[in-house]
């Protein structure tokens, strides 16, 4: 699957193998300069949409994502990890706490 022009730019990151490379590079030795993971980590490109157009955009995102062993969250899993985040109990963390505003 390969975006229309319309959406090449808006997701470049998705659309451009060289840019993603590049940024995905850089951020890795920013994150392991400052200590933040470990040396050479794997790195999974993901995408969380809520809405997607229709059905059968969505079942091509899921496909295409898959196929690169990248991540695809739709509204269904967006809606089911909040929920699980809002169920838990206390956590110090201010990802989990801003989930449960």
């Amino acid at each position: 699957m390969r975006s229309n022009h319309r959406w090449s730019d808006r997701y470049k990151l998705f659309n451009n193998r060289r840019l993603r490379q590049v940024v995905l590079n850089r951020l890795v030795k920013q994150l392991e300069a400052a200590g933040s993971c470990r040396k050479r980590p794997e790195t999974v490109m993901c995408l969380a949409a809520a809405k997607v157009l229709n059905e059968a955009d969505k079942l091509k995102l899921i496909a295409h994502f898959k196929e690169r062993r990248w991540i695809f969250l739709d509204d269904k899993q967006i809606q089911k990890s909040l929920e699980d985040v809002s169920r838990a109990g206390f956590e110090n963390d201010i990802a989990v706490v801003v989930a449960k505003l």
